[in-house]
């Protein structure tokens, strides 16, 4: 063809070549076709029902325009059924077909004509008149506009994780359910569900990524059909979790910060000492071993120094992380930079004498049977707690925070009075 299109251009001719379904033309065929479409031997035609992004070699693709037809609205299947009626080339009139029966048609067509006269022929040979019943008979399932290699595998499955992270569970259940009757792969909605659950929720739920592991699980012992219902439990747990992308966004930016060189030196203290001649090297000299202090947190530096003082966790409010924000609102984290760090659970006493200790502390109380606070939360004195809250005596968790530069102790939270350190009763 493309030989004979040379002869015809050499007589200024011009041959447009017309190829249907060009996504099962191979790579290398298509490569053939771009030195002909580059010198204008041919004009090319192509057509094909995949996205010619992912079914059309890129040189090809930058030298075509691309025309993108959209499906049928209703209004223009309805027409076409309706001329097929009438016309004498399709029933003609012959057959009665009920108004119901022409909107079931329809909406199962989803903008394919195509499946819509087929079903009408089908329903008509068997049926007069033609009814509701009788498309349904003559259809096996509705016209679920959905290509496991094309727009809509990718289109569906971006819609159905976007509408679990927006928490709307309803439209993640269409979706969801989009893609089971048109026969998308369960192992592959599992896999998705998994990364969902860190991504999306991570420490607002752990239980999340338990479910979606669990589900996956379940799939592949008990297969489809049963394994939609696992499919639909991990989908509502997840729809209805709280959400947050804390997990995503600081490991996005810890490893910014190793891209950027920002890799430095394991401390001293925290490198390997199990070998002899480790102490020699200063290995794991001076660690501090979290198990032997009362509260299970030691200060120490466990950055490299290029990073003491990095912040990469921010756990919002957001279901678990309210918990999570409690315990990282500077535990266990370095002095340097930023201060040594406690928390624990106080009594009166301590408290006490925690707030009338010379140096002046931060305290930030975090939980007393149900959560409050969390690591956005304003400095509150133990007084100031006790009022808003109704805290009782004993067993208040809480995190105190060293004032390094000389702001109030407790800053907006303060009770009124002509000074910044409370006198607790």
């Amino acid at each position: 063809m493309i030989e004979m299109a040379r002869k015809a251009a050499a007589h200024g001719e011009q041959t447009v070549l017309f190829i249907d379904e060009v996504h099962r033309f191979s790579k290398t065929q298509q490569d053939a076709l771009l030195s002909a479409v580059e010198n204008r031997v041919v004009l090319l035609v192509a057509a094909t029902t995949e996205n010619p992004s992912f079914s059309v070699v890129a040189p090809l693709l930058s030298r075509s325009l691309i025309l993108q037809l959209r499906p049928l609205t209703a209004d223009d299947v309805r027409t076409v059924v309706q001329r097929a009626i009438d016309d004498p080339r399709g029933l003609a009139g012959r057959v009665p077909v009920d108004p119901d029966a022409v909107e079931l048609l329809v909406r199962l067509a989803a903008g394919d004509a195509r499946r819509a006269l087929t079903a009408l022929e089908v329903a008509a040979e068997a049926a007069n008149p033609v009814t509701v019943e009788a498309i349904e008979r003559s259809l096996d399932k509705a016209a679920v506009r959905y290509d496991r290699d094309g727009d809509q595998h990718y289109d569906v499955i971006s819609a159905f994780i976007k509408s679990v992270r927006g928490s709307d569970v309803d439209a993640a259940l269409h979706y969801l359910a989009r893609m089971l009757v048109a026969g998308e792969d369960p192992r592959f909605i599992a896999r998705r569900l998994m990364i969902l659950a860190s991504e999306d929720i991570g420490m607002a739920d752990p239980t999340a990524l338990q479910t979606a592991v669990a589900a996956a699980h379940t799939v592949q012992l008990i297969g489809m059909p049963e394994a939609q219902l696992t499919l639909a439990h991990a989908t509502v747990h997840l729809a209805t979790a709280p959400k947050s992308n804390a997990v995503t966004t600081a490991l996005g930016a810890a490893m910014a910060d190793i891209h950027a060189g920002k890799a430095g030196l394991v401390p001293a203290h925290l490198r390997d000492g199990h070998y002899s001649g480790a102490a020699a090297l200063g290995n794991a000299v001076g660690y501090k071993y979290s198990h032997d202090h009362p509260d299970g947190v030691v200060a120490q530096q466990y950055p490299p120094d290029e990073l003491v003082g990095v912040d990469y966790y921010h756990p919002t409010g957001h279901g678990g992380n309210a918990k999570s924000a409690a315990v990282c609102s500077g535990c266990g984290r370095s002095s340097a930079g930023k201060g040594r760090t406690v928390m624990k659970t106080f009594t009166d006493d301590e408290m006490n004498e925690l707030l009338s200790a010379p140096k002046p502390y931060s305290v930030v109380i975090l939980k007393r049977g149900p959560d409050f606070g969390s690591a956005n939360t304003p400095a509150i004195i133990w007084e100031h707690g006790r009022r808003n809250f109704a805290l009782r005596h004993e067993g208040v968790l809480a995190v105190v925070l060293p004032i390094t530069d000389g702001s109030e102790v407790c800053g907006s939270a303060c009770p009124p009075g002509p000074s910044t350190t409370p006198s607790p009763s």
